[in-house]
């Protein structure tokens, strides 16, 4: 039988493969239990890794998403204890201050002009 900590991963998995299908990504769903891998697959160029516990280690958590990313942008996605289904748009999302970067100037936000 999955201890508590499992059952609230596997669902904080589902709920996120969930939120990704309701927001552009109509194929995402969470892998397996107990696969190795992305923990939400079908989100082409994405390789996001999902921990929902008290102790977290953030450098771990990118560290095991790059290890599954096969270069693509590989991110932390945490549950933080209390936020449930209702509260999915404040989990906390983590990404290396590099690819960070990197989508801020493909998205504009850089301040230069294009071409320059």
């Amino acid at each position: 039988m999955a201890s508590s900590r499992t059952r609230r991963g596997r669902l904080t998995e589902a709920l996120l493969a969930k939120w990704f299908r309701e927001h552009g990504w109509s194929d995402a769903k969470r892998i397996e239990a107990n696969l190795p891998g992305r923990d939400i697959q079908n989100m082409p160029g994405l390789a996001p890794e999902v921990k929902a516990r008290d102790k977290l280690s953030i450098p771990a958590m990118i560290a095991q998403a790059r290890a599954n990313a096969g270069g693509d942008l590989a991110f932390g996605i945490y549950r933080p204890n209390g936020y449930g289904p209702h509260r999915i748009a404040e989990w906390v999302v983590f990404l290396e201050l590099a690819d960070f970067t990197e989508l801020l100037r493909a998205s504009g936000y850089s301040g230069e002009k294009p071409g320059s």
